[in-house]
Parts: C-alpha cells; structure tokens; sequence
C-alpha cells in the first residue's frame, strides 16, 4: 500500500510539475509573441521613417535644381535622355527611371 501511495504521489507530482512547465511555456510563448508583435510595429515605423526621409530629400534636391517638385522634374525632363535628366535634377539614374515607369496618376500624388 506504501508503494502504491508513493507511485501515486510521485505521478501526481510529475503531473503538477509538467502543468507548471507547460503554464510557463505557454505564457513565454505569449511574451515572446507580444515581444515580436512590438518589434514588428516599430520596424514598420523605422522603415516609413527611412521611406519618407528618402523621399523629402529627393524632393530636396528636385527644388534645389530650380524645379517645384520631383513630379515637375520629371516631367519637364521627360525629353532627356536618364543621364542628363539625372544630372540636372541632382538625384541618380534609377531615381530617375523609377519616376518615369510610374503612372500619371502616381507621379501627382508624390
């Protein structure tokens, strides 16, 4: 009777232990999910950021070659070939290709 009291006691407390493991597992596995939830959000923030800090200093240098915009830029240099648009708009060729692949529509709402 003594053994099987103690087999018992040592399931029971087996059982409690691996409750406690999973518990703990479980609510790692939500901090850790919280936690990359978090850092997701703010990678998104940093790469907007990164974004439109790209894009105010290509504006930048499209006033600064005397045009109002980059849209402007673009469009009055359209006859160009890409390295001579590029040139007088101070900004790189695939700045420039880029630009001019997209859509009418696109270019105003930049």
């Amino acid at each position: 009777m003594a053994i099987v009291t103690n087999v018992y006691g040592i399931a029971e407390s087996l059982r409690r232990l691996l409750s406690e493991r999973r518990a703990a597992a479980d609510a790692d596995s939500v901090r850790a999910e919280s936690a990359r939830r978090a850092r997701r959000a703010a990678d998104l923030r940093t790469v907007e950021a990164a974004q439109q800090g790209r894009r105010d200093e290509t504006e930048a240098k499209a006033r600064a070659a005397g045009f109002t915009s980059m849209t402007e830029a673009i469009e009055q240099t359209r006859r160009l070939t890409i390295g001579n648009a590029a040139a007088r708009i101070g900004v790189g060729l695939r700045t420039v290709a880029r630009w001019r692949r997209r859509e009418p529509d696109d270019l105003s709402s930049r």
